[in-house]
């Protein structure tokens, strides 16, 4: 367009492009521009002409040059691929590889703590006091052996007599009714049939006490003392729970057991009431008695009784380890463990 301009201007731009060149640009000129004009629209630049040189030469380099702003552009441009960055592979490298993305870690939730009235937490508190002391009896049943000691038939005569009786009545009501009879039956019975169930009921007696011996020797001497002393803190525990059944169970006899050492004092109260001098008194007054006269004896004649208990104790924590396979409680605190040493040599 601009050739067309400077021709409608003057003369002086003809006489300088000669008469085939005129005659050339007539044809070419529409082309050229239209495809200039093209190239300008997608480079989205505008075309600069430089004076003292052919409109043809000026057209080829600004044709040259937009062109290959319009293919770098386009390449660049292109959002679907990232633009690569440091020098090209070699033939035979490896493509580097990209970097995972982080993952981000959710956010942990907060929980809001509600707060509780006074009320709300002294229910709360005597919840768990009563779940505790409840998680400790069921603790000590199972500790006690109660589930595994076996049943035994009760080795009384009238109690024989009943069960041989009450056999094949299972109504409550029809066993409550029917005892009474059992009762006049019981009283009239003759000596003989007496005699009878009295050595049925010694013969229970002997065979009850052969399964008890049984079932308690297999168990060690120290799981039969564990489960004795839960039998001992069991009615504590349930005295405290509400809710639970008072359940009294007698200790286990175990002819293994170590017996525990004798105080002074002890040998003392025995030697004094087997002279027979409080004898008729209540137990609570000869106690008295003979506290009062262990307290009025001097420091020489108490030492006779002090070597008898150091010497049963020594026996004691001998027979406790050979038996239980562990020290007393007393020696494991530390505080005898010289005097238990020494019950060794």
């Amino acid at each position: 367009m601009q050739l067309i301009f400077a021709a409608r201007r003057g003369r002086r731009v003809l006489h300088q492009v000669n008469l085939q060149q005129t005659a050339a640009l007539s044809t070419r000129v529409p082309i050229v521009v239209s495809h200039v004009r093209r190239v300008f629209r997608l480079a989205n630049t505008r075309p600069t002409f430089k004076a003292g040189t052919s409109t043809l030469n000026q057209l080829g380099a600004v044709l040259q040059r937009n062109q290959y702003s319009t293919t770098t552009t386009t390449t660049s441009a292109d959002p679907a691929k990232p633009k690569r960055r440091g020098r090209p592979p070699k033939d035979g490298e490896p493509k580097p590889k990209k970097k995972a993305a982080k993952k981000r870690k959710p956010k942990k939730k907060v929980k809001k703590v509600r707060k509780l009235s006074e009320d709300a937490l002294e229910k709360r508190r005597k919840q768990r006091q009563e779940q505790k002391v409840k998680d400790t009896i069921k603790a000590l049943i199972a500790e006690s052996l109660k589930k595994e000691e076996p049943k035994l038939r009760s080795p009384i005569a009238w109690n024989l007599f009943v069960s041989e009786k009450l056999k094949g009545i299972a109504d409550k009501d029809g066993k409550s009714s029917a005892l009474r009879d059992i009762a006049v039956q019981y009283r009239e019975l003759p000596e003989s049939q007496r005699e009878t169930l009295g050595q049925e009921a010694t013969k229970l007696s002997k065979e009850n006490e052969e399964k008890m011996r049984e079932w308690v020797h297999s168990y060690s001497p120290l799981r039969i003392k564990q489960a004795n002393a839960a039998r001992k803190l069991l009615p504590k525990y349930m005295a405290k729970h509400e809710k639970s059944p008072t359940i009294k169970l007698s200790p286990i006899h175990d002819d293994r057991q170590v017996k525990r050492p004798v105080s002074a004092f002890l040998w003392f109260f025995k030697e004094r009431v087997a002279t027979g001098e409080y004898r008729g008194l209540p137990v609570t007054e000869i106690s008295e008695r003979v506290k009062a006269e262990w307290l009025n004896t001097s420091d020489s004649e108490k030492q006779l009784y002090l070597t008898k208990a150091e010497e049963d104790r020594r026996r004691y924590i001998t027979e406790y380890r050979d038996t239980y396979g562990e020290d007393p409680n007393f020696v494991k605190e530390g505080g005898s463990k010289q005097k238990a040493e020494e019950a060794d040599l």
